[in-house]
């Protein structure tokens, strides 16, 4: 399968995820199109997706309010972050 397929197969699992906030049959696609062929896949497309789906948003970095920030990224208050956008 052609790396333009498989991005292919990822748009529409976004499109379909948006519309039905089905995230079991997103992931399931996202894993079905990475055991398929020579996907490369990283965290930003990820975040991409799940920023598209309506999964997470960015706002500002606070240190009030979000500790010492993601990952103890080298990370300055402003910065841009992402946070889920429905509690767990």
């Amino acid at each position: 399968m052609s790396g333009q397929k498989i991005i292919e197969g990822l748009e529409e699992a976004v499109e379909h995820a948006k519309s039905t906030q089905d995230w079991e049959s997103f992931g399931r696609r996202v894993i079905n199109e990475i055991w398929r062929g020579h996907c490369e896949i990283d965290g930003a497309d990820i975040q991409e997706w799940a920023e598209r789906c309506g999964q997470i948003e960015p706002v500002a970095y606070d240190p009030a309010r979000h500790g010492d920030g993601p990952m103890d990224y080298d990370i300055e208050p402003g910065d841009t972050i992402y946070q889920f956008t429905k509690p767990e």
